[in-house]
This record gives C-alpha cells, structure tokens and sequence, in this order.
C-alpha cells in the first residue's frame, strides 16, 4: 500500500509517509452485513467484531500513527441484503489538515425499482449518521484520529441511516 519509494532509506520513509497519508485519498469498500449481524454487534458492551476483508485489514494492519495522519476517504458501500434498494453509495468524508473539521458527501445509485424520494431519504439519513459519527472523530486528539473500530462503527452508522431513511420515507410519503 506504501509507494516503494519508502523503501529506499528510513530517512526518506521518515520524512514521505506523513506526505503521503495525509494527502493520498483512500478508497474502500464496505458491505453493510445482513441485520441480525448488525443488531448483535450494536450491543454498546460487545465488542466490535466484523468478518475480515480488505478494509478491516487495512485498518488492522496500519500503524496508528498513519492512521491519524489520513485525511480522505472514498467509501464504496454496498447494500448486501438489499434493504435500501441501492445498488450502491458513493460517500468521500474529508478531515480538515489540523482534523478538527470535516465534510460528508454522499451519493447513490438507485435501483431502477425504487422511488426517488425513498432513496433521498435514505442518503440523507445515512448522511446524518456518519456526520454525527464524525464529529466524535474530529474530537479525538491527533494522534487518536482513526481507530479499528471506526470502519465497525460507519458500517452501523450506514445499517442505522438506510434503517432510519426508510421509516422516514414509509412515515412522510406513504398513505397509511
């Protein structure tokens, strides 16, 4: 994941990976799980714990330091279950340099099934949700910015804001 430039000397490492971490985008690619996986895990006393994949090794296997140091993201989330008729939601969520601000946009492919105002609905809920999360991220010290648990957290920000989006939809646009 490093540019093999790091490699050449530890001086040059030294000095390019903070370059390299707080400017690079980084993309990754979340699932959000099927809803009895989500509901176990959002007991606040259990411990986060979501299958393994590329993302979730990404954040175990990168050195704290580098973490904090990230400034960009582009989520690829994919709705395994099909609860929000999506195919797909694109979010880029953007740290300010001192990592005290931050910026969350969001966007969808709908399915070609589903009601424009339903997918609205469900992409300004789920923008609701990580923009609350994240204002617990730009809160945290620098050196504490990203953490392992966080992909475990946007992923239920994300189950929670399709869950939220479509009760708000069912509740404001459908006679009942």
């Amino acid at each position: 994941m490093q540019p093999p430039l790091t490699r050449a000397s530890r001086q040059l490492r030294s000095e390019s990976l903070p370059l390299f971490y707080g400017t690079c985008c980084f993309p990754l690619q979340i699932t959000v799980p099927d809803s009895l996986n989500v509901m176990v895990s959002l007991d606040e006393d259990a411990q986060p714990r979501i299958p393994e994949s590329g993302a979730q090794a990404f954040f175990d296997n990168t050195n704290s330091q580098h973490l904090a140091r990230i400034r960009k993201w582009d989520l690829t989330i994919h709705d395994s279950n099909g609860f929000s008729g999506c195919c797909k939601f694109f979010a880029n969520i953007q740290l300010s340099a001192d990592g005290r601000s931050f910026a969350v946009d969001l966007k969808n492919i709908p399915a070609e099934d589903r009601d424009f105002k339903c997918h609205e609905a469900i992409r300004v809920a789920i923008k609701r949700e990580l923009e609350t999360y994240m204002v617990e991220v730009a809160n945290r010290g620098l050196s504490d910015k990203w953490r392992s648990e966080d992909l475990h957290r946007i992923r239920c920000c994300l189950f929670e804001g399709v869950f939220v989006g479509e009760s708000d939809f069912c509740r404001n646009y459908i006679d009942i």
